[in-house]
Parts: structure tokens; C-alpha cells; sequence
């Protein structure tokens, strides 16, 4: 996700937090359908150009920083010959004279061949420092997801229809971004920077030091970090984005009639309800980062949503468990993880129109002949199936099907469709 898209996260999780304020669980979903969550992606072109023209201020800032670093006098405790010290204080010749190793005689009296001594050198890497790397890094990082977004956003002859930006905002972007991109290539090269960066030391949460909070051209950085930095912390970033899906998906609950069921023990985390023949359990999991959905109509039937901060799913990696299916979303696309190279839409579809075709991918009936769909596969017509307690699988494409109840025709419930 990009910078600008977390702080949009981090305004919708407030408003969802205070819907939710005191309010019961029947109160909370009775009324959902009035919680407006806005899109993630509606970030505007103008929105995307003010941020640039502050990170190119901020690299000024860090270019003049990395001029006239602060430093930190380090004293070193050393031993040298006396003849090379010169004057020594007083705590020093104290230590002289407790180790009679370092004294020699000398015309019938004891002198002090080495003694000790406190060379003081300058030292870069101090922890303000090390946050003016940690930052230039963050930008350097934010600006690669940048030229991948507007690179995506160049018109070509197969998508000219789908850009969401005309060519002219695209090509004012990018030059922008190049200009940004060549200025972090120069500050990585200064010796600032790759002396600082040998120290390994990070840090989850940026403290307010005097330096930060008090030198002029330090604080303008630690303000523009905190300005732009919602999460510090990856795993806040992620159950955000889960509590958002997972609002997204209680909506659309409520807008297919989803029925509460007042009978189960409910949380806001973990709700059942009836919709049309079916028994479901929608449960937000966000120490695995994923929302689970259980459809109980005979068999309990496990779909798995997972949640990707990263723009592309393409690399999204996963452990595979009981679910007969698994997803991955993010703030702009969802796929499947048994095929993740494709693209489930050719155009770029809103958060909400993407947890509305995950939702409705699980309870996809149609009619069909029970007496010729249980010998083939209704996807793919194989002969390949397999029949274990009313499930049907097909073993060449991978679908799996079941048969509802129905008097007056046959009709086929979907619960894995492949092909």
C-alpha cells in the first residue's frame, strides 16, 4: 500500500470504530447499511502531486542535513607511550598509577612508560541519524510503488480505455517521480548515508528525541514522518485493512438479506446468519490475516479471504489448510491463490465490487440434471468424478459441486469452480 492510501485506511477504521460505539450486535448490523466506507483508491491526481512536492522539500531538508550532520563526541579509553600523550587529566593518571604494568624505571626512579588515554572521535551513527536513513529508505520505497502505479497507468492500445488518468497527468507524474527517484540516488551515494547504514540497528516506533524535537532541520523530517506515517507497526497496518474488508463484506451481508441469527453467541469479529436455505459464520481472523467464511448445508463448507498490503497478488505466499478455497485481496485486486497470474478482472474494479464477486462465488446455484451432471463435470464435462458424502469433485478441472434440494428441479450449488 501506498503511504498516502494507509493515511485513507487509517480515517476509515476511525469512522467504522465510532459507528460501532456502544452499540449492540443487532443494533450494529440492523444499521450497517448507513456506515459509509469510502474507497481506498479514490486518491486523486492533485492529492498525488502535493505529496511529491513535499518529499522533494524533505530530500532538501535531508540533503542539508547529510552537509552538517549532528555528531556525538565517542571517547575511547586507549594506551599509548607517555611521550606521545602529552597532558593527561586526572581521572587518566589515576588509572596510571593503580597498574604498575605500565611504569618503568628511569634513572633510578619509576616513571610511566604508557599510560591511558581518551581519544575522542566524531560519531555519525546516532539514533536521529539512523531515522534520517530509516526515512530516506521509506521514501526511496514509496516512490518505487509510485513509478509501478503510474507506469500501470500509461495508455496502450490494449487498455487505453481502462486508464484511470489521462496522459498528460500521467507524464506530469512520472516526471516528478523520476526527478524524486534521481535526487534519493544521489543521497544514497554520499558517504553519510552508507556510513549510517552499516549501523543494524531499527527501531518499531520513532521516539522524540531533543535532536528530532528541537533542531530545526531534524524536526521538519520527524514532522513530515509523523504527518504521513499512520503505522509504524505492519501488523496494525494489516488488521486495519482486515476490519475494512470486513466491514466491506457485513454490508454486502446485509444488502442480500442476510438474516442475524440471534440464537449463536455473536461478536463483532464472528456473526452467523441465515440467507435463503443456508447456515453461514463469517469470521474475521486477523491473527492469521483473513476472513473465513462457513457455509453449513449438510457438509460445513470453508472459503478463505486473505489480506495483501501489497498493490499485486501476484507473489502473495500462503499456507494451505482445510478451506476448499483460498483468495487474496488487497486494496486493488483479488485473486485466487490456486492460480494467482490470473487476473480476475480486466479493468480496475472498486474494494466493494471486489468483495461482492468473493462473496457471490460461494453460493452460485444453478439449474442442472442431476441424472447427467453426476457422471460429468458441468465446467468442464469430464468424466472425472468423484462422489464422497453429496460432494462431487471433479478430478480434472478441480470443481466441486453438490446438488440442493429441490422438488421441482434439479439445481447445482458451486463450491469450488475451476476452469
Amino acid at each position: 500500500m501506498k503511504i498516502i492510501e494507509e493515511n485513507k485506511l487509517n480515517q476509515q477504521i476511525n469512522i467504522i470504530n465510532e459507528f460501532t460505539q456502544n452499540k449492540s450486535i443487532k443494533e450494529y448490523f440492523d444499521s450497517i447499511s448507513s456506515l459509509q466506507i469510502s474507497s481506498l483508491q479514490d486518491i486523486s491526481f492533485e492529492e498525488d502531486i502535493a505529496f511529491f512536492d513535499e518529499v522533494s522539500f524533505i530530500l532538501s531538508v535531508i540533503a542539508s542535513i547529510i552537509n552538517h550532520p549532528h555528531l556525538t563526541n565517542k571517547a575511547e579509553d586507549i594506551i599509548i607511550r607517555s611521550e606521545l600523550a602529552g597532558s593527561i587529566p586526572a581521572d587518566a593518571f589515576n588509572q596510571v598509577v593503580k597498574e604498575p604494568i605500565l611504569w618503568r624505571e628511569k634513572d633510578y626512579e619509576m616513571v610511566p612508560e604508557n599510560v591511558h588515554y581518551y581519544e575522542y572521535t566524531d560519531e555519525l551513527k546516532i539514533y536521529e541519524n539512523i531515522f534520517i536513513v530509516m526515512l530516506i529508505k521509506l521514501i526511496s520505497t514509496e516512490m518505487d510503488k509510485y513509478l509501478s502505479f503510474y507506469v500501470s497507468k500509461i495508455p496502450s492500445f490494449t487498455n487505453s480505455k481502462d486508464t484511470l488518468l489521462n496522459t498528460k497527468d500521467v507524464e506530469i507524474a512520472l516526471n516528478k517521480i523520476d526527478k524524486i527517484i534521481k535526487r534519493i540516488s544521489f543521497i544514497k551515494d554520499t558517504f553519510f548515508f552508507k556510513e549510517v547504514s552499516k549501523a543494524k540497528v531499527t527501531f518499531k516506533y520513532v521516539q522524540p528525541t531533543n535532536i528530532l524535537t528541537k533542531n530545526r532541520l531534524y524536526n521538519l523530517c520527524f514532522k513530515f514522518y509523523k504527518k504521513f506515517i499512520k503505522y509504524e507497526d505492519q501488523d496494525t497496518l494489516i488488521n486495519d485493512l482486515g476490519i475494512f474488508y470486513f466491514n466491506l463484506l457485513l454490508k454486502k451481508c446485509k444488502e442480500k438479506n442476510f438474516i442475524l441469527d440471534e440464537s449463536k453467541n455473536q461478536s463483532l469479529e464472528d456473526l452467523s446468519f441465515h440467507y435463503n436455505d443456508y447456515d453461514v459464520n463469517v469470521k474475521l481472523n486477523n491473527s492469521l490475516h483473513k476472513i473465513e467464511l462457513l457455509i453449513n448445508d449438510n457438509n460445513v463448507i470453508k472459503h478463505n479471504l486473505w489480506f495483501n498490503l501489497e498493490r499485486k497478488n501476484n507473489n502473495y505466499a500462503f499456507t494451505k489448510n482445510d478451506a476448499y478455497t483460498d483468495y487474496v485481496i488487497s486494496a486493488w485486486n483479488l485473486n485466487n491463490l490456486s492460480n494467482l497470474t490470473q487476473e480476475l478482472f480486466n479493468t480496475v474494479q472498486c474494494e466493494s465490487n471486489l468483495i461482492e464477486h468473493w462473496l457471490n462465488l460461494h453460493f452460485m446455484e444453478t439449474v442442472g440434471s442431476k441424472l447427467v451432471y453426476s457422471r460429468y463435470c458441468p465446467i468442464c464435462k469430464s468424466k472425472e468424478i468423484v462422489e464422497d458424502n453429496g460432494l462431487f469433485n471433479c478430478s480434472s478441472c478441480g470443481s466441486i459441486y453438490r446438488f440442493k434440494n429441490n422438488k421441482e428441479e434439479d439445481r447445482i450449488w458451486f463450491i469450488r469452480l475451476r476452469g
